[in-house]
């Protein structure tokens, strides 16, 4: 867990567009998509863990499961590239649509363009035409969707293949925080009290969905706990070295304990805590010097504790063997 590790792209779709910025033009709609597969990845597995835990939360997030970008993300002498690319002008293109999502019943489509959210126009010519590389716009227009569906199902104006329609979306309550994808060499995941942020090098790591799942969960925990009101600036998934502190430790604990039942509740199975944690002790053996973190050998006896006391609870949950295709609703009680 870290409270905030560096600056992050608070929209839908973490970054793309500086992933783009030393990129040829040619090759834009190539980059975007593959980089857009990646955190299509990271957000169905956290809109399903958020969708089953929404419970967790006093006053649940409304989650639509759109993976939006615009051009105004990327550098100017990239612009009419994508916008080429992807028909995108002064909207917001779908980028991605998260499988059962909110957006996936509302027939949103790989390519649409929003063009408005209720009576509200989103389209900004002058902002795509000119000024700087900037996340703002998005970040604006999150937050005016997310306002939207807090209230009630919302129509949207959206262009598809040069005709315009209107489909009405209804958001999906959600708890645990936004999780967005870093393009970094990094090997960390962190949480802010609001967004889950995993590098591509941490998203390598996992081998599987389950264990993805885990390094997810365990950093919605610390959103869900409440841990981000810690001043403590140094944590992360893997710390090296730190200040010794039993307070930080007990946070970690915390958050692996509370980790598995929110992803078994997402229809991920917890045993890939297990594997995940046994990978990095291998590879990672260094992260075992961190005076914040308990080891991993620690991790893997407290992960396979909630395990046991998991399978005694909800036993035909535990046993999943794989993700389901949508949301599974469970009580989280742990």
């Amino acid at each position: 867990m870290l409270k905030r590790h560096s600056a992050m792209c608070m929209g839908a779709l973490a970054c793309v567009g500086a992933l783009l910025a030393s990129s040829a033009a040619g090759a834009a709609g190539y980059s975007v998509r593959a980089f857009g597969a990646q955190q299509l990845r990271v957000e169905t597995i956290g809109y399903r863990i958020a969708a089953a835990s929404a419970q967790s939360c006093a006053r649940p997030k409304m989650m639509s499961g759109i993976l939006a970008h615009d051009l105004t993300e990327y550098a100017p002498s990239v612009r009419a590239a994508v916008s080429g690319a992807f028909s995108l002008t002064d909207g917001f293109g779908v980028l991605g649509v998260v499988p059962g999502s909110a957006a996936d019943r509302a027939g949103l489509q790989v390519d649409d363009e929003i063009l408005a959210v209720g009576n509200t126009s989103v389209e900004n010519p002058a902002a795509v035409r000119g000024g700087g590389q900037s996340y703002a716009r998005e970040d604006h227009f999150v937050a005016t969707l997310s306002a939207a569906l807090s209230t009630s199902p919302t129509r949207l104006l959206v262009r598809r293949g040069g005709q315009l329609l209107r489909l009405t979306i209804a958001g999906q309550p959600g708890c645990g925080g936004d999780v967005l994808l870093s393009n970094s060499s990094d090997l960390n995941a962190w949480s802010d009290g609001t967004h889950v942020v995993v590098t591509t090098a941490m998203m390598r790591q996992a081998a599987s969905d389950n264990e993805l799942a885990f390094v997810i969960a365990h950093e919605m925990a610390h959103n869900i706990l409440g841990h981000a009101s810690s001043n403590d600036d140094s944590l992360g998934l893997f710390s090296l070295l730190g200040f010794g502190s039993s307070r930080v430790r007990r946070m970690e604990i915390d958050a692996d304990s509370y980790a598995v039942p929110l992803m078994s509740a997402g229809g991920y199975t917890p045993v890939g805590a297990i594997s995940f944690l046994e990978t990095a002790r291998r590879r990672m053996w260094w992260s075992d010097l961190s005076l914040d973190h308990p080891s991993f050998g620690r991790r893997i006896s407290i992960v396979t504790s909630a395990i046991n006391r998991l399978s005694q609870q909800a036993p035909a949950r535990y046993v999943l063997a794989q993700a389901q295709s949508t949301p599974v609703p469970a009580t989280i009680s742990y």
